[in-house]
């Protein structure tokens, strides 16, 4: 995911016109090197449809993600709405055998989505016309990264930002800066 913060970089330097092509440029750009960013200098136009961004991976592992708003909210929820005891309580419920403690409350949204989808959700977002490159010669890494969050649904939270909401906010947030 760290690759598909150039989509938003990319979109937020300037942006200009060719007055000769009429494509547009970026200037005082930064550039993708090896899944970092370098800030060249000399460099004073990229166009946008030749940025490559480089993802590992084929892009089938799913993961989840939370905005950070409802990261904090459901920590304030769990600290203001239950105890150790109803923490104890609820994994006791699960009748998991030879479960002792820690008690451990998962907080997350029990949504996920593949790499690859979220990096064109991304893309179509941002209006990235680059290229996203899957370099299928690195690893993909764990294949499923998504928390149970049946405990703290029994606690009555969820979630108020659904992905696409939490990507706009961040997005619009962003751009604003």
């Amino acid at each position: 995911m760290n690759s598909l913060n150039h989509v938003l970089i990319y979109n937020k330097r300037s942006l200009h016109s060719d007055e000769n092509t009429g494509r547009q440029l970026v200037f005082n750009s930064f550039h993708c090197v090896n899944n970092r960013l370098d800030y060249d200098k000399r460099s004073a136009r990229i166009p946008l449809d030749q940025v490559k961004v480089n993802v590992w991976g084929t892009g089938t592992p799913l993961r989840e993600f939370m905005y950070s708003l409802d990261m904090a909210d459901a920590c304030v929820f769990v600290m203001e709405n239950a105890d150790i005891n109803d923490i104890i309580n609820l994994n006791h419920s699960v009748n998991v055998p030879e479960y002792h403690p820690p008690h451990f409350l998962n907080i997350g949204t029990g949504e996920e989505i593949s790499i690859k989808e979220l990096a064109i959700k991304i893309k179509k977002m941002t209006g990235f016309k680059g290229e996203i490159v899957f370099d299928t010669s690195k690893p993909d890494g764990t294949m499923r990264k998504t928390t149970d969050i049946s405990l703290l649904k029994k606690l009555g939270y969820s979630h108020k930002f659904d992905l696409d909401a939490g990507l706009k906010e961040t997005y619009a947030k962003y751009l604003s800066a």
